[in-house]
């Protein structure tokens, strides 16, 4: 039997009791692989990050960087990188091979089209090692050091840019590891902006290193560029009015060089500054409308995507508003009074601020039954380690109840139900505190508790009225989802009447405790009976009749009452005058 326990633990462990260890090893086996590729796919996704970074900033700044220390143990460790790239490579061609399209297929040439279709070409071109064409080239290279192959080593590795076509695939995989495993609240938005800013920023730094290479190249070819301009890289050096040496250029610092060229890739992708960096030479001339050209789309796709975001945002805010601006409206055109109207507004800003005027659990209707209870277990999960009549409920009960409470949100001293009301629904704290006023006695109800449950389960009309102290925030069960769903389970009709009626409640009474001082009587009518033993039992009693009426059910009820407050009195009569 699956149950839910008093603990987060015990509300977390849903598993049978009694585990077969031969069933057992298995699962910790599955977790295990399951780690092991989450893991793994964490390790490429690092990678294909650094070799998104640093691929073409050494391949265009690789002078500056050939004094680097330890430039040897720096390539061994990306030449490992790469052995490790093949590796994943050829793991994902050898579970490409098993997959139903690519056995569907008749022939070799459809295979291997499958195979280029998956993007599989473009893998195999960023594993080519292209540094052996070095050693092919004996006359050039034999007597060369590494430092001064290392320009070469450099643009010979621009094919591992490649690797980066699955960055998108590995951030979707830790995104959805951040929120699903580690818990981490991420909105959708929030997620969508930083991915959309992250390309953006690693076009400009692509851009940046583009630019500037082609640029020492240019330069040392025709003597003028940019580079070489007053004011473009060393400071100062516009007053002097000279074009600036091979030497002059070479003494400006890395940091200066990259972030000259990074002004001028944002200020070409915004459109905000063109014309700041000039092209010189023909090169650079035909770079520059390159990057003209590439900054059109990348600034279009960025706009795009946010301005979808926003769009969605602005389109829900302003229907919201409008909702919200007619019902003002018709409480002013009704003369409603100032109290309501601000409880009015305190619950709709309550529904904003919650799910952006989105009902609950929306965007989840169309997934299937189990996987949407799924979702929605996971997600009330603190919520039900709070409420104390869902402790012994079985799991699967408890995962169609969840499904089929309605979240409403109560004002301050706002009236949830008064006394005499016919509804048959039930209330479930989550947030806030809640008043219950029975004839002279209160009691208030605190985060975790319920009230209204004689009403849901057996039809009784309310006997007391609940008042909300404070913004709360509820969860109503109803009478028909309740009924449908204990069709499909009648063996928990009479266990969420015990749980829910012969419990003993957890509140604390706004009165006096009995032990404190004299109680009068009307006073133990309220405080004392629901938490004696008779009242437990004769609600126990109750909750084990198959089929009571509304009516009976209330005279049964007031019965059991009546003897529980007799009973109180004769023990507090028994205390205050002991013999």
């Amino acid at each position: 039997m699956f149950s839910v326990g008093s603990s987060v633990e015990d509300a977390k462990s849903t598993t049978i009791t009694n585990t077969n260890p031969a069933i057992e090893t298995p699962r910790k086996f599955e977790r295990a692989i399951r780690n092991l590729s989450k893991a793994w796919n964490l390790l490429m996704l690092f990678i294909t990050t650094y070799f998104a970074i640093t691929v073409p900033l050494k391949a265009a700044f690789s002078n500056e960087l050939e004094n680097v220390p330890s430039l040897v143990t720096w390539s061994a460790i990306e030449y490992l990188m790469d052995v490790i790239c093949i590796l994943d490579v050829s793991l994902r061609i050898r579970r490409a091979v098993h997959h139903e399209k690519f056995m569907n297929a008749k022939t070799k040439t459809q295979r291997l089209s499958a195979l280029m279709y998956d993007g599989f070409l473009l893998d195999i071109v960023a594993s080519l090692p292209l540094e052996l064409c070095i050693f092919f080239n004996r006359t050039q290279f034999v007597d060369l050091s590494f430092k001064e192959r290392w320009p070469t080593l450099c643009l010979l590795r621009l094919n591992k840019l490649l690797y980066t076509q699955h960055t998108p695939e590995l951030c979707g995989i830790l995104t959805r590891y951040a929120v699903y495993d580690l818990k981490v609240p991420l909105p959708a938005a929030y997620v969508g902006f930083a991915q959309s800013l992250i390309t953006y920023v690693m076009m400009g730094h692509w851009i940046a290193c583009m630019w500037y290479g082609v640029s020492v190249v240019s330069y040392r070819r025709f003597a003028v560029s940019w580079l070489s301009i007053p004011g473009m890289l060393s400071v100062g050096s516009h007053t002097s009015g000279h074009q600036l040496t091979s030497a002059e250029v070479d003494h400006v610092s890395l940091a200066r060089k990259y972030m000259r060229s990074m002004h001028f890739s944002v200020g070409s992708i915004t459109t905000t500054f063109y014309g700041d960096v000039v092209s010189f030479n023909v090169p650079e001339m035909m770079i520059e409308m390159l990057v003209n050209l590439m900054s059109i789309y990348i600034f279009g796709s960025l706009i795009a995507a946010h301005g979808e975001i926003h769009e969605v945002y602005s389109r829900k805010k302003a229907l919201f508003e409008q909702n919200l601006l007619e019902l003002q409206h018709f409480l002013q055109h009704n003369t409603v009074p100032k109290g309501l109207k601000r409880q009015v507004k305190s619950y709709y800003a309550s529904i904003w601020r919650r799910r952006h005027g989105d009902a609950e659990f929306a965007a989840i209707q169309g997934l299937s039954r189990s996987l949407r209870e799924d979702v929605v277990y996971e997600t009330m999960l603190p919520f039900v380690c709070k409420v104390s009549g869902f402790r012994h409920l079985d799991i699967r009960f408890l995962r169609g109840l969840l499904t089929r409470l309605q979240y409403i949100v109560c004002s301050e001293n706002e009236e949830v139900v008064i006394r005499g009301d016919i509804d048959r629904s039930m209330y479930f704290i989550d947030k806030g505190r809640v008043l219950v006023k029975q004839g002279t006695a209160e009691v208030t109800k605190e985060e975790g508790e319920f009230f209204g449950e004689m009403a849901l389960l057996y039809g009784i009309p309310r006997e007391e009225t609940c008042i909300a102290l404070s913004v709360s925030e509820l969860y109503r069960l109803d009478h028909g989802p309740y009924e449908e769903l204990v069709q499909e389970f009648p063996e928990q009709r009479q266990k969420t009447r015990r749980e829910w009626t012969a419990c003993a409640p957890a509140s604390t009474p706004a009165l006096a405790p009995l032990t404190h001082g004299p109680v009068h009587d009307d006073e133990i009518d309220e405080q004392l009976v629901q938490q004696g033993f008779v009242y437990r039992a004769g609600m126990q009693l109750l909750a084990s009749l198959n089929h009571v009426d509304a009516f009976a059910a209330r005279e049964i009820g007031w019965k059991i009452k009546d003897s529980a407050r007799r009973h109180a009195q004769r023990v507090f009569a028994q205390r205050s005058h002991p013999q």
